[in-house]
Order: C-alpha cells, then structure tokens, then sequence
C-alpha cells in the first residue's frame, strides 16, 4: 500500500509541476482508486502548500469521459481503457500509469454454502453473472 501511495504521490507531482490553465489539479473516476489517490493528494499539498488537488469519484468511465472531455486533469480507472473510449475522444492522448490492481472475490451465502455449494468453476461462475443458471 505505501508503494501505491508513493507512486500515486510521483505521478500527481508529475501532474502539478506540469503548466496548467490554473492552480487547482482536478482528478476524477473509480471509487476503487479514489482512497489511494485522495490520500496521495493530501500528502501532496501538505508538501506544496500552494497546490490545490480535488479529488472525486464517479466510476472508470467517468474518469475516462471527463479526461477526454478536458474538464479534469487525472482520470481514475481500475481496469483497462478500451479501444472504444480512446476513439470517442481523437483529439485527446491518454497516458496511462498503473498504481496497483484490484480482485474480485465472488462469495456465497452461508444457506448456498451449507446446500452444498462450495466451489464453482470460471465457466459456472460465468453463467451465474450472465442470468444462465442460480
């Protein structure tokens, strides 16, 4: 987690020492990356008390919309960009830097536990999400 945040601390440095339209840095998307990178932010403008970063949430594709609608500096995504949301925004060229990677867990309740269902496949897994089988 400290590596994260030293990373996420960089690329927001990076970011800031950059020339902007104004003094405030605004950052945008994934509720998953948003603890990291608002805790980066902070420790970044207790170091630079004349930076202004604000940081808010709204999901990956708020993060890429915004970043290629220009109305913030950072987007914030846990996953991968598509080929798609590049294309929607030609005149705009993302740059991507990983902080880390996020996991899902699937798990059961305790009544489909005890019924004897202990371990699913990918493919079973799959079905589930798709509404296939329950």
């Amino acid at each position: 987690m400290r590596k994260i945040i030293i990373l996420s601390t960089l690329v927001l440095t990076v970011i800031a020492c950059t020339e902007q339209k104004n003094d405030i840095v605004s950052v945008s998307g994934s509720t998953t990356v948003l603890p990291v990178v608002s805790t980066a932010a902070d420790m970044f403008m207790k170091q630079n008390p004349g930076s202004k970063i604000i940081v808010n949430a709204g999901g990956s594709g708020v993060g890429v919309n915004q970043v290629g609608s220009q109305r913030v500096e950072i987007g914030m995504i846990s996953r991968d960009i598509t080929e798609k949301e590049i294309s929607q925004y030609p005149n705009t060229s993302f740059k991507t830097h990983s902080i880390g990677r996020d996991a899902v867990v699937p798990v059961v309740s305790s009544e489909i536990y005890n019924a004897g269902i202990t371990a699913l496949t990918l493919d079973q897994l799959a079905k589930v999400y798709r509404g296939e089988i329950s």
